[in-house]
């Protein structure tokens, strides 16, 4: 995969879960990954399925962009990819 991709999501989601209609209900599925770039993450069509290894390049282009090395007494002050 050459270049940056052309996503920028704000949300990330790996489930486990199967698709009933457009809600993931409880029955465990086959692993899925999931972006989304904004909107209601709470609504399954703002959401964005991608195959394992385009999920991968996405996070560490989103990890890239947070910037280099920081000193340890601004580690608080850090940008983060966290989950929720």
């Amino acid at each position: 995969m050459e270049g940056p991709l052309k996503m920028s999501p704000h949300f990330w989601m790996i489930r486990n879960r199967r698709r009933d209609g457009q809600n993931l209900n409880s029955e465990c599925g086959p692993l899925t990954y999931w972006v989304a770039e904004g909107g209601d993450p709470t609504i399954l069509t703002t959401w964005t399925k991608v195959g394992a290894t385009v999920f991968k390049a996405l996070l560490a282009q989103a990890a890239d962009e947070l910037g280099g090395s920081i000193k340890p007494d601004q580690q608080e002050d850090q940008p983060h990819v966290s989950g929720t």
